[in-house]
């Protein structure tokens, strides 16, 4: 099984992703857990880029390709073979990041993205991706404020959220939508009733 987790900045990921973890591991199962971009040689010099001040304005395209380059590299070395080993991996942010970030917010559009998408994975997709639903001030507030994503600001954060609105209404199937104002355990067993619910998970 591959779980992405996706939401603004400050949505409690991470936090998700650790709980889901040790809910996995409980049942037996070897977990993978990455986060994007990153996980990787590569990936982690082009997380230093990417989130780097100092980088400037690099424009949606130049993102995109800069995420999908560590996305690719992330697939071949860590995603793919633990998918091929029967574990469970779990990823703080996956493709739907790009397609809101770059494609809906950016401008470059869902199907242009999801076609550089679908050469960077070489098939690799999540079974689901849990968008956590957070309001962007809230989850801003929790924030350093200290890379280059994160200081775009809070109205560009609301851009984003209505992007994985959308999103979400476009691909029920493979996209949750959680609410993500509850508490860290409530918001966790309302991912799990998700999973039992799609997956038939025990």
């Amino acid at each position: 099984m591959f779980v992405a987790l996706e939401g603004v900045d400050g949505a409690g990921k991470s936090t998700q992703a650790q709980l889901l973890r040790k809910f996995f591991e409980a049942r037996g199962r070897r977990v993978l857990t990455v986060r994007e971009p990153g996980g990787t040689k590569l990936g982690e010099e082009l997380r230093r880029i990417i989130l780097d001040p100092e980088s400037g304005d690099l424009g949606p395209e130049v993102d995109l390709l800069l995420f999908m380059a560590a996305r690719a590299q992330l697939c071949r070395e860590e995603i793919a073979p633990a998918l091929e080993r029967g574990d469970v991996v779990l990823s703080d942010r996956f493709l739907c990041s790009s397609v809101v970030y770059q494609g809906i917010v950016g401008g470059l559009g869902i199907e242009n993205v999801l076609a550089v998408g679908s050469v960077a994975t070489r098939g690799v997709e999540p079974d689901l991706s849990v968008v956590l639903d957070v309001d962007p001030a809230r989850a801003h507030s929790k924030l350093d404020a200290g890379d280059r994503m994160e200081l775009r600001g809070v109205e560009f954060q609301k851009q984003v959220r209505e992007g994985f609105r959308a999103l979400a209404e476009k691909f029920p199937a493979k996209i949750a939508w959680i609410d993500g104002h509850e508490s860290v355990e409530q918001v966790h067993a309302s991912i799990v009733a998700e999973l039992e619910s799609r997956f038939g998970l025990s």
